[in-house]
């Protein structure tokens, strides 16, 4: 009687699931209202992250002038852009959160990158890439989640904001590797225009020691707002519970030390104590792309020699007029990429000539782009031979024609290769015959890797040409100064501007041409694509009208603001270059933004975006700049996260794989 009676209390005192505590209707998962909300929240918020809004400062419009290493702007929502889709990820049970992690990547990184759509009248496929990169990517986000609910059920929940951060810096780094390498707007990245004074980190591994405290702390929030949400709305939580006392004490004290303690001890201990001064000068042409396909397109020679004159003319008299109006003597000009459109630049001996007198009537070194050609048995034989980190190799001698009226053009009896390349004019020798050729090309834009091996896919779809790679850290040296280029797409490779500061680059100079990323592109009509000589066809004219209302689209008011954000976000990498080596660093862009980088970041100088210029500034070329652990080492943070995020794919494979492997029959049975 007894007994029965106490196993009736003891039946009845058990919890049912109504009774159990944060268990609410959703049955001890997040409602569906809140879990698709906050992953599209996060998402949304990824546009605004890169959009390097800075208080003050209008990139279109504003004058030459130093932009502070600490101003306000929107970099501080990259503190707290992730905190709704980390929640998520650390409440939820079911497998919705693939779905939800590739929401939230794929709307991150469109609106980041919705500026690619600028493109539009090049390619009539640009629309596909727009949606496809950011579906990429978010393929690299929900490795990252799956990595990250892998190490936490096997870690205590106090480890879980390093695991997530760890997680997010290990996917930045697989994002730098391969052929399809493209390590652009990274989280930290957000913090180079208006918050350099807090990427100073960048010096010991590069953007993932910026990355990782901002992940963390993200992370950190995420918990604290799971478990008030969590409460509040009854939902049940995990039962192991974090220590919030020791979480939130790291994350403070990663911020003190990334925006106090760390900033200071830089500028004591980063003192330069030999240098001396170069008067360089960024020029900034600001010759519309549309004009340059304008030349690259046409059938006429005769209209494409008016053109290419036209745009040499113009770029040639802003050299003459800069050297001029300088009140003191300059050291170096720099050019942007493809400062000079021929695509026979090489063999156009009488541009060489007037290059070389204005450098030598100016006593002044001139460095610009243009293309350049080589024999491919040449190019081949270099490809032989490891890279040197010299800049001495000769090139070999190309075989030139002359016309009856002195200009000049390739009469090769062999098979070539095209490169982007930098070129050097020395105020004393003139034009060099060393040259840096572009060792990091954009995938499809410059290269096709693996997709060039599908017949016409590279020149019907793609729509680009094969450039061949460089092949050596090249340095060219001026007034005691030793200098490191980096075109265009290299600037976001770290790794490239470490190899020139292991060399002994004492300066690194940008050159780039963002004239493509212009929103006005989408408003002409022109089609870039269509050949003015081939007959229209059926195919052509349904591109011409996916063409125009891909444009529309794009066009539409809530992504107008968005269009214009690449050239301002390649400009972030610049700074991030500059910190990682403690080097100054000189950016000429063709249409903007050209700038002039202190080795801590500080944009000294900077030029607004589609306005005709330059910039002249004195730069401090140290002798005895420090080897940086970012220099001495690389990314090793960024490795190690790497190393961890291997090791959790592992391990979920491997759970994976008992789950589905068929169970043996005991022996028992």
């Amino acid at each position: 009687m007894t007994s029965v009676a106490s196993q009736d209390v003891s039946v009845s005192s058990r919890p049912t699931d109504r009774e159990e505590p944060h268990r609410g209707k959703s049955q001890g998962h997040i409602p569906p209202s809140y879990f698709w909300g906050f992953c599209v929240l996060s998402g949304l918020l990824g546009g605004p992250t890169f959009a390097h809004v800075v208080r003050g400062v209008q990139w279109e419009t504003g004058l030459v002038g130093q932009l502070p290493s600490f101003c306000f702007g929107t970099w501080p929502l990259a503190w707290i852009a992730l905190i709704p889709y980390f929640s998520t990820l650390y409440l939820e049970e079911q497998r919705r959160w693939i779905w939800g992690t590739l929401l939230f990547g794929f709307l991150w990184h469109l609106l980041s990158l919705v500026w690619l759509a600028t493109l539009i009248p090049f390619n009539p496929f640009i629309p596909f890439g727009v949606l496809l990169l950011p579906l990429a990517l978010a393929g690299f986000t929900l490795i990252f989640a799956g990595a990250v609910r892998s190490l936490s059920r096997r870690c205590s929940p106090s480890w879980w904001p390093a695991i997530t951060a760890s997680a997010w810096v290990g996917v930045e780094y697989a994002r730098t590797l391969g052929p399809f390498a493209f390590p652009w707007n990274f989280l930290g990245h957000s913090q180079a225009i208006g918050n350099s004074w807090g990427s100073q980190v960048a010096d010991l591994s590069g953007v993932s020691a910026v990355s990782w405290p901002i992940a963390y702390v993200n992370a950190a929030g995420a918990l604290c707002l799971a478990q008030f949400v969590a409460k509040k709305r009854n939902w049940r939580v995990p039962a192991r519970q974090p220590q919030y006392a020791v979480i939130l004490t790291i994350a403070i004290a990663l911020l003190v030390g990334q925006f106090g303690v760390y900033p200071v001890m830089v500028q004591r201990v980063c003192n330069c104590k030999r240098a001396h001064e170069l008067k360089i000068a960024a020029l900034q042409p600001n010759i519309p792309q549309v004009e340059k396909l304008r030349f690259y397109t046409a059938t006429d020679p005769d209209e494409a020699n008016l053109l290419d004159e036209r745009m040499t003319r113009h770029t040639l008299a802003l050299i003459e007029q800069t050297c001029g109006t300088t009140s003191l003597p300059l050291d170096l000009l720099v050019l942007p990429e493809s400062a000079f459109n021929s695509n026979y630049f090489v063999y156009d001996r009488a541009l060489h000539r007037e290059l070389e007198r204005l450098s030598r009537t100016s006593s002044v070194d001139i460095l610009f782009g243009a293309d350049r050609r080589e024999p491919v048995t040449a190019y081949t034989a270099r490809l032989m031979t490891p890279f040197s980190g010299h800049s001495e190799r000769k090139l070999p001698q190309l075989a030139v024609c002359a016309n009856a009226d002195g200009t000049t053009y390739p009469c090769e009896d062999q098979p070539m290769v095209s490169t982007v390349a930098a070129y050097f004019v020395n105020s004393q020798t003139g034009l060099t015959s060393t040259v840096y050729d572009k060792i990091r090309l954009v995938p499809f834009g410059e290269t096709a890797p693996v997709f060039d091996k599908i017949p016409y896919f590279q020149e019907w779809v793609l729509m680009v040409g094969s450039y061949a790679r460089g092949t050596e850290y090249t340095l060219f040296h001026t007034r005691d100064a030793s200098i490191g280029v980096m075109i265009c797409f290299e600037s976001t490779f770290a790794d490239l501007a470490r190899s020139y500061a292991q060399r002994g680059a004492q300066m690194l100079c940008i050159i780039t041409n963002d004239g493509w990323y212009d929103k006005n592109h989408l408003q002409t009509k022109e089609d870039f694509w269509r050949s003015s000589t081939a007959p229209s066809s059926i195919g052509s004219r349904c591109a011409a009208l996916w063409s125009g209302a891909s444009r529309r689209v794009f066009s539409l008011p809530p992504l107008v603001p968005l269009l214009d954000k690449g050239p301002i976000q390649h400009l972030a990498h610049a700074v991030f270059r500059a910190i990682e080596t403690r080097r100054p660093v000189v950016r000429a862009a063709n249409t903007g933004i050209s700038a002039v980088i202190t080795p801590d970041g500080t944009i000294q100088k900077w030029l607004p975006w589609r306005q005709t210029g330059k910039i002249v500034a004195t730069v401090e070329i140290c002798h005895d700049a420090p080897r940086t652990l970012a220099v001495r080492f690389g990314d090793w943070l960024g490795q190690l996260c790497f190393t961890i995020l291997i090791a959790a794919v592992l391990l979920t494979v491997g759970d994976a794989i008992a789950r589905w492997r068929p169970r043996q029959p005991s022996a028992a049975a």
